[in-house]
């Protein structure tokens, strides 16, 4: 497989990755939310690295505990 390509998920994995619906998916790649590859009439694969990314975007990170001294 060339680098410069990321893997290719189906809906429902790039559902199960992301925690949501395939249905939900259908509606991100119907808005441009997620990119995606058409491969044929009905065939359509995510990149995982756009999933990926879209993970890192929405990361907030967890605040320090305050400390009792």
């Amino acid at each position: 497989m060339n680098e410069k390509h990321s893997k290719l998920l189906t809906i429902q994995e790039a559902a199960d990755h992301l925690g949501l619906k395939p249905s939900t998916i259908r509606l991100w790649l119907a808005l441009r939310r997620l990119p995606s590859v058409r491969l044929g009439a009905r065939a359509v694969r995510v990149p995982a690295d756009a999933v990926d990314e879209l993970i890192e975007r929405g990361l907030v990170p967890a605040k320090p505990e305050a400390r009792n001294e």
